[in-house]
Order: C-alpha cells, then structure tokens, then sequence
C-alpha cells in the first residue's frame, strides 16, 4: 500500500527542524550549569583556605560560616537540577520545531481512487520554514474513506511564553480510517511513516503536569475526506492541527 520509494520508517529531516528556537533552554542550562558550579566551589574553597591557615600560626584561620556555605551548596546543587531539567527537556525536544500563532507543515494531494470505494491516492508535501519540499514527496494508497495527519504538540505555561519559548510540534503519521467506523477488528486505522515518539518524550507527556513551564503535551490529528483535483494544507496551531482546502 505504501509506495516502494517512500518507506513508512523514514521520516524526512526538514519535517523534522531542529531545536535552534528553544534558545530560552540553552540559556537556562548554561547559566545554571556555570552558576552552579560556582556556588559549590565557593565552599570548597573557602574550607581549604581555612585549612591551610590553620597550619600558619602567623595567619589568623577563620572558619567559613555553616550556614551561608549550606546556603551556597543547596544552591548551586538547586541550579544544576535546573541545569539538568533544561537538558532533558532539549533532549526531549530533538525532532521538534517552534511554530508561530499558525504553521503550515505540509500540503497534500487527497483524491479517491476511481472504481474502488474505500481506497485513497494521496500526495503528502512537507513544508519547512514556509517552503513545500517536493524532493520529499510521499506517495500512498490508503484503505479508507477519511485521511488525516497527526502529531505531538506542546505547549508551554504563560511564565515560559513570556520568556520566549513557543508552542512546539512534531507530525508524526499519515493515517486513513473509515467513516462512520466499521466494527472493531475488521477494518482499523492504517498508519504511514511511523515517526513515533521517543521514550523521553513519552516519559514527558506522562508527567506534563508536574513539570514547570510545562501547561500540556498532547496527541492531535486532523482528518477529512478525499476531493478529486483538490490540494489541502495542513496547519498546526496553538490548539491542535488543521486541514483546508488551498
């Protein structure tokens, strides 16, 4: 069903972007990597100061204060579990791109395939950076009435928008189901290109809700019926994807 230039495992590079527009994260990593580090060495240093006045009778020793080196040591460890956290989320995040209020993922060639009810040929496009790729260019035929396009979308709490990070997203399948739906079993949803989530990110959606700067992860798809002729772009917003006709 799947045509034999396209394999469903591959999932084309310029779909997937890069993580250059969650420079918010870089800048929090590095900070609280190099302030962290700073923090912890401030009591080290001053321990060994002391230490080796202690062996100078001629040179007062005083000792650092418990409390403001414990102070210093929580937080510098405080800033490198932020530093770690920023990590794992740009980790998380490799594969996925920024969007603005709208972004246009792809455009698809959707039309019934004539003589044979239930059968689709579509023509999938990616988009990057505004630009379709047609080097890129997926070709199938699908069993069922509807096709769609589904994906991962994050969005980010308001504090973390305000720092610059923006809702991000990743298309993950081509799918085509029926309409209404058939019993279970007999005829269930095909899915192309299998660009499935990784378990960091899966680890992720799971624990959104405890994670800061986090508002939601979720899965999102939209679907709609072949047209004969027709071209369809693919839109992913704040709230999910869209399809319409160009």
């Amino acid at each position: 069903m799947i045509d034999s230039a396209a394999p469903a495992s591959r999932i084309p590079v310029e779909m997937l972007g890069t993580s250059t527009d969650f420079w918010p994260l870089y800048a929090i990593g590095v900070a609280g990597l190099v302030v962290g580090l700073l923090l912890l060495l401030l009591p080290a240093r001053g321990y060994l100061r002391w230490l080796r006045r202690r062996k100078d009778p001629e040179s007062p020793a005083r000792r650092p204060g418990l409390t403001s080196s414990a102070l210093e040591a929580m937080g510098g460890i405080t800033l490198l579990a932020v530093a770690v956290a920023a990590a794992s989320l740009l980790l998380a995040l490799q594969g996925y791109r920024a969007m603005s209020e709208k972004t246009l993922c792809a455009e698809v060639r959707a039309a019934p395939v004539k003589g044979q009810a239930g059968r689709i040929f579509l023509e999938y496009y990616p988009v990057a950076g505004g630009r379709r790729c047609d080097a890129e260019k997926k070709t199938y035929v699908m069993n069922g009435d509807l096709w769609g396009v589904e994906g991962s979308v994050l969005r980010w709490s308001d504090w973390a928008r305000f720092a610059g990070l923006k809702t991000c997203f990743r298309v993950t399948r081509v799918s085509c189901k029926y309409s209404p739906p058939r019993p279970p079993g007999t005829h269930p949803t095909e899915i192309y290109f299998g660009g499935e989530d990784n378990w960091l990110w899966r680890m992720l959606r799971r624990n959104d809700n405890r994670l800061p700067g986090v508002e939601a992860s979720w899965h999102s798809g939209a679907h709609r019926e072949p047209v004969d002729g027709a071209v369809f772009e693919v839109w992913v917003t704040p709230g999910g994807y869209m399809v319409k006709r160009k």
